[in-house]
């Protein structure tokens, strides 16, 4: 009995969970390192929930699907951010790191809260949690290519192991798109140099500021996923440390060179800014555009999961034939669905704005730290990290009001006005 709880404590410490252990992220290159939980002080072997997974995908596979996940079109609007707030939004924009970071690895522990199972999604923990004007026929038709062509991915590739290919090349494209944009900023650069002037804090704008910059890190409701496939759990936290970090470097080569040259003229998106005619901005178009039907059948593969899980659409369940016939049928619903809300709702990106802003906070900074204060308790932090969970809290919270507000005030305006 001892034994088991001694193994019990092992098999959790890597995420923080018990009150002794301290969160272990270290990627051994020895495959035994990881192997050496599965065995108990007495040698007998017990169930390591995170135990190497030698069917699933490796850490760099992981690596890719949270940096596609999380770093996109939102890079083109970070100069405009800094047009709103100034210089000191590149201050924002690295807490914002941080903060994400923090609530990743707290989601994450919060899975495997009571040693003996893993929860399997966002959905799960929040059970635990919680108990404990309208669109062109031409963009209609180009919605509808969209939809098809995501859809195929979207039903061949089951699992995150399966999507991280479509996730390189996702990251592929945005890091193409930060190289041109950064590049044909600075070319600008010389024509704007004498005019343009620069702010170092604009405090009237600086909570649209910070609530515009602190949604860019957004991924927690796909990490459940991305962790499940991973072959050694025991890295998730260096791995989510260095995506997050890309992602940030990406963000800063955009926001920083755009700002430079265009000032508080930057616009949302910068590609607006850009000089007309020049094939490299026909380019950075492409590359958005790949990015986001790259990176739509990985957000939606964690949507479908969350679905076949709920109607028990597995293999074991129904078999291998049924199991790949209503899995198809349910994606392609999705998608259709997916593609009926964009081609009827008006002034759909507002509307997204506005979800994103209630949403998007909510999820990536307060729930992660009410569920592990929940699930865990608040005692097992440290008094440094429960300060550290109040300045996530309170910024989230203001980022959630004000970007809501904004959000609100462009629907209005949209539907009172038009456009």
């Amino acid at each position: 009995m001892a034994a088991s709880q001694c193994q019990e404590e092992r098999s959790v410490s890597g995420y923080g969970i018990d009150k002794k252990a301290e969160f272990s992220s270290n990627i051994s290159s020895d495959n035994s390192s990881h192997r050496h939980h599965n065995v108990d002080e007495a040698g007998g072997r017990h169930n390591d929930l995170l135990a190497e997974r030698p069917s699933q995908g490796g850490n760099l596979s992981a690596f890719f699907n949270i940096v596609c996940v999380v770093a996109g079109t939102g890079t083109l609007g970070l100069p405009f951010s800094l047009a709103k707030g100034g210089w000191i939004g590149v201050g924002i924009l690295v807490l914002s790191m941080f903060m994400s970071t923090y609530t990743g690895i707290l989601i994450i522990r919060c899975i495997y809260y009571n040693g003996h199972t893993r929860l399997a999604s966002y959905q799960e923990i929040e059970i635990r949690g919680l108990t404990r004007a309208y669109v062109d026929i031409s963009d209609k038709i180009w919605i509808w290519i969209c939809c098809g062509v995501v859809s195929i991915p979207f039903v061949l590739m089951k699992t995150f192991k399966e999507v991280s290919l479509l996730s390189i090349f996702g990251v592929i494209a945005t890091a193409v798109l930060v190289g041109v944009t950064m590049v044909e900023s600075g070319i600008d650069y010389k024509n704007h140099k004498d005019t343009v002037k620069y702010d170092v804090a604009i405090l009237r704008n600086l909570p649209v500021a910070v609530a515009t910059i602190s949604v860019c890190f957004g991924g927690n409701v796909v990490y459940m996923h991305v962790e499940e496939s991973m072959r050694y759990p025991h890295a998730w936290k260096k791995v989510l440390i260095w995506a997050m970090v890309l992602c940030c470097f990406m963000y800063s080569m955009v926001a920083i060179p755009a700002y430079l040259t265009y000032g508080p003229d930057a616009a949302s998106p910068i590609l607006s800014s850009l000089p007309e005619g020049r094939p490299a901005k026909k380019v950075a178009t492409i590359m958005i555009v790949a990015h986001v039907l790259l990176a739509a059948p990985v957000m939606m593969t964690s949507f479908a999961l969350e679905v076949e899980r709920v109607l028990n659409i597995t293999v074991e369940r129904r078999g291998r034939y049924k199991e790949r016939l209503y899995r198809t049928v349910v994606r392609l619903a999705v998608m259709g669905v997916v593609g009926g809300i964009a081609c009827s709702v008006p002034y759909f990106d507002s509307l997204l704005s506005l979800l994103g802003a209630l949403g998007n906070c909510m999820l990536v900074y307060v729930l992660p730290i009410w569920f592990y204060w929940r699930l865990i308790g608040w005692r097992q932090m440290r008094w440094y990290e429960l300060i550290w969970c109040a300045v996530v809290l309170i910024i989230a919270l203001l980022s959630c009001v004000i970007g809501s507000i904004d959000a609100i005030k462009s629907l209005h305006r949209d539907f009172t006005q038009g456009r």
